[in-house]
């Protein structure tokens, strides 16, 4: 594994994952003493900015966690036959690789130890919804923003992971799901609802907002696994 990056950013060294024949790019920043770690997904040619994912990353690393920001679409994949977004509607291999991403960080030795809460947007975060219904050891939290919470209705039900969704008023057939899905969830659940177009303001400002959000989620409950004699 490469020494764990300390920043973010087009300098900051690149964090390979062998999944399935191929390597997913990430960059891990690793805090000292981390609560736990901040696993999030994106496509490389979808949804918000790498800006945007490096405020959100900052957002965890301030409250104590690791965070590692992972390509779920491979930059050879993606810049070979694949064409761009080839992975956006794929649900299940999104939440494979998700999985996949956790079995490699589990077995790591900066991060083996540390509890696990999931982030993502749009599929990803469906995807992330999916991945914690298959009851990961080490997962203790998901956070999804603008979740396609419809592609996924019959997962929600078997969801026992403290879960927060984050959606915008614009977004109305999202919300509309949204709103269904935190009545179907079993388990620990919040919803929030952002004024707006949830989407653009991930590229702008509120990208740091939806991060402090998430990493008070994440920061409740790792926090509260940790003190029960969870991952530690």
């Amino acid at each position: 594994m490469p020494d764990p990056a300390t920043h973010e950013g087009p300098g900051a060294p690149v964090t390979l994952v062998p999944v399935n024949g191929t390597t997913l790019p990430g960059h891990l920043v690793l805090p000292p003493s981390p609560i736990g770690l901040a696993l999030i997904a994106r496509l490389e040619h979808g949804g918000p900015a790498s800006e945007a994912y490096g405020a959100i990353a900052r957002a965890f690393v301030e409250k104590g966690f690791a965070s590692f920001v992972v390509a779920l679409d491979a930059a050879n994949e993606a810049g070979g036959n694949a064409p761009a977004g080839w992975l956006r509607g794929d649900v299940a291999m999104i939440a494979e690789r998700m999985e996949a991403v956790i079995r490699w960080a589990s077995a790591e030795p900066p991060t083996a130890r540390l509890p696990i809460g999931l982030f993502g947007v749009d599929t990803v975060a469906a995807a992330a919804l999916v991945v914690a219904a298959s009851a990961q050891p080490h997962l203790a939290a998901v956070v999804g923003c603008n979740a396609r919470t419809d592609l996924v209705d019959r997962v929600l039900g078997r969801i026992s992971v403290p879960t927060l969704l984050i959606a915008g008023t614009r977004a109305t057939e999202v919300l509309a799901a949204n709103r269904v899905a935190i009545q179907e969830l079993r388990c620990e659940k919040r919803m929030v609802i952002a004024a707006g177009n949830l989407k653009v303001s991930l590229e702008g400002r509120g990208a740091r907002k939806v991060g402090n959000l998430a990493a008070r989620w994440l920061d409740r409950h790792v926090a509260r696994r940790n003190s029960a004699g969870g991952m530690r």
